[in-house]
């Protein structure tokens, strides 16, 4: 009978926000305490890293919501035994390359590896590789540029930016090399409870090309998963350690640990373990909202992609109506200062939504 090999992987974690505060830290380590009794035990623990820390630099000011945390406060999360972080996501430059050579120095210290993003554009394009008992562990991790980067110039290439005709080739070369594959992909839209088709399309050419797993972030919510072909497709696990950037909404607040057992290459068995994060606390999902959440997400990721582009279209428009206003206005309750923090991109990501949108509309009718 071949080995069995386990691999865990769990949401953001984004040390900033009030749980820098020393007198909040009592929550992170309750957090932290509470997972590492609940946690069943992983050959691999990954983790998307959302804050990196302050480097000599400061935060870039490209960004109206630069991410930032201190090594006292990541020295928190120690016992939540990581052996993976993955920086390939859009606050891994917030505070520009000393920032991330501080991050990636001191987490190798604390004994994690690190995939996505590096000190140099070769060590942010390099795979990250494990041998496992006689198994080769290939983990490649990309950031999309519709997540908002916005990375100082110089500082463009320390990012693995996902290109999907390049992933599909990696892929490819790692499978045909005998690698258990491992995708990571930061993509997406916050807040959605969908993938948009097009990510839906390149997850499923990701594991054509022979990847096992697709495992999706950015969103700070839960999205459904599916089975597809010889592999498994996780788009979105949501937050798990989240300071309070700004307010959450309720929807973010289920939270996911997912584990997988690997035999030959192939996931064998997988294990979604629900949680509740809020404000940085963690506790047990009692009520099981996620596993409700999954349920509902799954039964529209899993429709044809005529039926499944209808979905995601009224989970767009649903967002583009009500959603992002709300939590806009919430985060911004001061007239002067909602005004004030519109950027031309918000406006432009309307404008290109809502082109995609009708245009996609316009041309169905033409085509019928």
């Amino acid at each position: 009978m071949s080995i069995c090999i386990t691999v865990q992987w769990l949401g953001d974690i984004a040390l900033t926000g009030s749980l820098r505060n020393p007198a909040h830290h009592d929550r992170l380590e309750s957090s932290v305490a509470f997972l590492a009794r609940e946690l069943e035990p992983a050959d691999l623990r990954i983790g998307n890293w959302e804050a990196p820390l302050l480097g000599s630099e400061g935060v870039t000011h490209a960004k109206r919501i630069a991410l930032h945390t201190d090594e006292a406060t990541a020295a928190k999360v120690g016992k939540l035994g990581l052996t993976t972080a993955l920086l390939a996501n859009n606050h891994a430059l917030d505070c520009k390359a000393s920032g991330l050579g501080q991050t990636i120095t001191f987490l190798r210290s604390e004994g994690r590896d690190t995939v996505g993003a590096g000190t140099s554009a070769d060590e942010a394009t390099r795979p990250l590789i494990y041998e496992l008992q006689g198994t080769k562990i290939v983990l490649l991790a990309y950031v999309d540029e519709e997540t908002n980067p916005r990375a100082p110039l110089e500082t463009e290439s320390l990012l693995n930016h996902l290109e999907p005709d390049r992933v599909v080739e990696e892929v490819a070369h790692w499978a045909a090399d005998n690698g258990l594959v491992l995708v990571h992909f930061h993509w997406g839209w916050d807040f959605l409870p969908l993938p948009s088709p097009k990510q839906r399309r390149l997850a499923r050419r990701v594991i054509d090309a022979g990847a096992a797993a697709v495992v999706g972030y950015h969103p700070h919510r839960l999205q459904g998963f599916e089975r597809y072909g010889n592999g498994w497709i996780f788009y979105s696990l949501g937050n798990l350690i989240a300071g309070d950037i700004y307010p959450w909404p309720r929807f973010t607040r289920p939270a996911a640990a997912l584990t997988c057992d690997f035999q030959e290459r192939r996931i064998v068995d997988v294990r979604v373990r629900y949680f509740i994060s809020r404000d940085g606390l963690v506790t047990a999902d009692n009520k099981d909202r996620g596993a409700r959440m999954h349920r509902r997400l799954n039964t529209q990721l899993n429709a044809p992609d005529d039926k499944y582009a209808k979905c995601w279209t009224r989970a767009i428009t649903h967002d583009l109506a009500l959603t992002r206003p709300l939590h806009f206005l919430r985060r911004h309750r001061n007239p002067l200062k909602l005004l004030a923090s519109l950027e031309r991109r918000h406006l432009d990501e309307y404008r290109r939504l809502l082109r995609k949108l009708f245009g996609s509309s316009r041309t169905k009718e033409a085509s019928e």
